[in-house]
């Protein structure tokens, strides 16, 4: 070594209940072979009794010892920098152990320097909660010398450990000490602010036995730990100019790729992961589209399809020289799911296919085989379940004209179409539930919040029943009615429906939403007095399920005494047709539905339908014409009505010849006419004009009215508060219901001021 240079060094131990470990750290910083070092460790408030106090103080005037309330490991590093008389920082956590060279090593490594303030870091192991050694962390298998040695280098690859770093103290004095707000990431923070105008030198020694155990405190609280790297990882690559990613990695793409990389082995940071994952798709979508390279295309491929590549898929849907028509990018969950949201987009993405260049996007989540067919000009590709957030870069590279969301319960997903909207993507939003669905589910609190800000944001927004889109016109002009069209096949003759046999009722009933209490409680009265009719439940189901009572479904099909032979649960099932065909009667006693598809669908075999007037059903079905609609929880008048068209055939022929001709308002050609309409005029950029009433400021202020009072009750639900429910939910919704519906006869001025007075006597 140079003895013409000699520097102290400060070697800081911060310490918060370290009595497990503290020793043998303190003993590790002791024993440096160099011998101008002093040890000052700082005890961060410790509440373990005064055990690391005692151990602390057992070491007299050996080391510098200070006491002070608790505040963060930050907090406890920045005294004792405060406090240092040394020249150098040397960093050693209580948990962890120097090797005896530690500080001598990384001092000859700097006395070759002709910079003295440059950082010097080196090779660490880990080792167990008993000081058994894990691994070593070797830099030299990934990296060559020259990288290791660039400034910001071993920080985007994650190759800094505090507790192996030498520090010159003039670094505080330029850009400050720990950040204190950041509990896990404020070394990685500092080391960013300090290396940005710094060189950086590898000693390639270990010199350091890193311990990992389950009380530190970025393990104790991963979630926290996670979001805090997430957010901090993007900040700093954000700070990063564009030169220094290129002197890092030749280039900017691969600097992104780089750094991808090492965090999807390294780390959990799903969100900083994805945020690289849409950098480099959108830098791949720039060089593609000017050079249209297939070998551009396979790189693309490899990011969205880590798993199973699929370069052929890609190829035919990135062939932006072939485009002739606009392309339009339909999105949805789970496709493996049969439910009836999926049965509707298939029909609407096969029939738009035959104008526009329709693909389909669905998160891949698996399942026994292939969702809904779909038609033979839809693309279909899918993305990982955390793949998502990369939906607007994707959207910019398929060269999309419309984007379509479904899943509009999920914030994430609301989030990004702003940011689609920007990269000239138009957006339309596809809501295929109630209104007021999320104002009911506590889950779901947040959705209502975030979604009037995002309405007036997108293109268009599509309701599936009237209601919900008067109401939702409240707070956005670019609103939409489109029903839902019939999607399944009619029989080519129909038998004529004479007399209630079957009863049937269709949905996913392993939903509490179904309310298959209901069902069951008003088939057990039309039993009573009907005891030959049958009842088949159509759809997926859960026995052990509890519904809103709380008590389970196989509990309550006990207590009722339904028979076996009068009671069918199918499950899931593909010909769902042939229900429809040998049924009767189908019912909906489920809550807050956006539409009624299983309406439409038994209408089109001549099936009436008794519905509770609780959503979108009852909007579909004429009352006393073709159907009946209940008063929502009705149990008792629903047997009732079910029980007449058992008896009176007339009526039930009626009925059903009804049924058959209002399935005709529902047809594929009727509703792809509307939705053709509106794509062409969100194409073309116009002025949408709102299909909906004109509403007022006084009819916005009821319909947040209305909203307060459900989120009141179910603030109150929550607190076991669950007295008159129905009173101050259902009967409000029937108010505004039946009030919305005739301002155009009685003007908005009336209307509202009658429904301020209502709503105020009611709530």
């Amino acid at each position: 070594m140079n003895s013409l240079f000699h520097p102290k060094v400060s070697i800081v131990i911060p310490v918060y209940n370290g009595s497990n470990y503290v020793k043998e750290a303190i003993d590790s910083a002791l024993s440096q072979t160099y011998d101008n070092v002093e040890v000052i460790v700082v005890n961060d408030g410790s509440t373990d009794g005064g055990k690391t106090d005692e151990i602390c103080k057992s070491y007299g005037d050996r080391i510098r010892y200070f006491l002070k309330e608790n505040g963060g490991v930050a907090s406890a590093l920045n005294m004792g920098i405060g406090k240092m008389e040394g020249e150098y920082f040397s960093w050693l956590s209580h948990d962890d152990v120097y090797y005896p060279e530690k500080v001598e090593r990384q001092i000859e490594a700097l006395s070759k320097l002709n910079n003295k303030e440059t950082v010097i870091y080196s090779k660490y192991e880990i080792i167990n909660s008993f000081g058994e050694k894990i691994e070593d962390a070797n830099f030299e298998k990934g990296y060559d010398l020259e990288s290791l040695n660039k400034p910001l280098f071993p920080f985007f690859h994650l190759l800094l450990n505090g507790c192996t770093m030498l520090v010159h103290k003039t670094h505080f004095e330029r850009v400050g000490t720990f950040n204190k707000d950041l509990p896990t990431t404020q070394d990685y923070d500092l080391w960013f602010r300090i290396l940005k105008n710094a060189e950086i030198h590898y000693e390639g020694s270990i010199i350091l036995k890193s311990r990992a155990h389950p009380d530190q405190e970025s393990r104790a609280n991963i979630d926290k730990h996670i979001e805090e790297c997430d957010l901090f990882w993007r900040k700093s690559v954000e700070n990063t100019p564009d030169q220094m990613k290129i002197s890092l990695s030749g280039d900017v793409i691969e600097f992104y790729k780089d750094l991808y990389k090492s965090f999807k082995s390294k780390t959990l940071y799903h969100g900083f992961i994805l945020y690289l994952k849409s950098k480099i798709l959108d830098e791949y979508s720039n060089l593609y589209r000017t050079s249209k390279s297939e070998d551009i295309l396979e790189k693309i491929s490899e990011y969205i399809y880590e798993e199973n590549p699929s370069i052929q898929l890609l190829e035919n849907i990135l062939k932006i020289d072939l485009k002739r028509k606009p392309r339009i990018v339909f999105f949805t969950g789970n496709w493996y799911d049969r439910g009836g949201m999926n049965r509707v987009i298939s029909t609407i993405t096969s029939l738009l296919s035959e104008k526009y260049d329709v693909v389909l996007c669905t998160v891949k989540e698996g399942g026994n085989e292939q969702g809904y067919k779909l038609g033979e000009k839809v693309r279909y590709i899918e993305i990982e379940e955390y793949d998502f957030p990369i939906i607007p870069e994707l959207l910019r590279l398929l060269d999309a004209d419309i984007f379509v969301g479904s899943n509009n319960c999920f914030v994430p997903l609301l989030n990004l179409y702003e940011k689609i909207e920007k990269l000239g993507t138009k957006v339309i939003m596809w809501n295929h539930e109630n209104y007021f669905l999320p104002l009911y589910d506590l889950e779901l609190k947040e959705v209502n919040k975030v979604r009037k800000e995002i309405y007036q944001k997108v293109s268009a927004v599509i309701w599936l029943s009237h209601l919900s889109a008067m109401v939702c016109s409240a707070f956005s002009s670019n609103v939409f009615h489109i029903n839902n069209p019939v999607s399944i096949n009619s029989p080519i003759k129909l038998k004529e429906k004479g007399r209630v046999i079957n009863l049937l009722s269709v949905g996913r009933f392993n939903s509490e939403q179904k309310r298959i209490d209901r069902l069951l409680e008003v088939f057990v009265k039309v039993l009573k007095k009907s005891p030959s009719t049958k009842l088949y439940i159509v759809g997926p189901y859960n026995l052990n399920m509890k519904v809103p009572t709380g008590e389970i479904v196989n509990d309550l099909i006990k207590r009722l005494e339904i028979p076996e032979k009068n009671l069918v649960l199918t499950g899931e099932v593909k010909d769902i047709e042939k229900y429809y065909e040998e049924s009767s009667l189908n019912l909906v006693t489920s809550e807050r539905e956006g539409f009624g598809l299983s309406v439409i669908e038994a209408a089109t075999f001549g099936v009436p339908s008794v519905v509770f007037d609780d959503g979108g059903p009852g909007e579909i079905v004429d009352d006393g014409v073709n159907g009946y609609v209940i008063k929502a929880g009705d149990i008792n008048l629903m047997a009732e009505q079910v029980l007449e068209l058992i008896k009176d055939e007339n009526k039930y022929r009626s009925f059903s010849r009804a049924s058959l001709k209002m399935a005709e308002n529902y047809s594929t050609e009727k509703i792809l006419s509307k939705w053709e309409s509106l794509i062409e005029r969100v194409l073309k950029s116009e002025e949408i004009e709102a299909e909906t009433v004109d509403f007022n400021e006084e009819t916005k202020k009821i319909v947040m009215m209305y909203e307060n009072a459900i989120e009141k009750q179910m603030e109150d639900i929550q607190k076991g508060i669950q007295s008159s429910l129905l009173w101050r939910i259902t009967n409000p919704l029937r108010i505004v219901k039946s009030k919305l519906m005739v301002v155009k006869r009685q003007g908005v001025l009336l209307t509202t001021k009658n429904l301020i007075v209502k709503l105020m006597e009611k709530l």
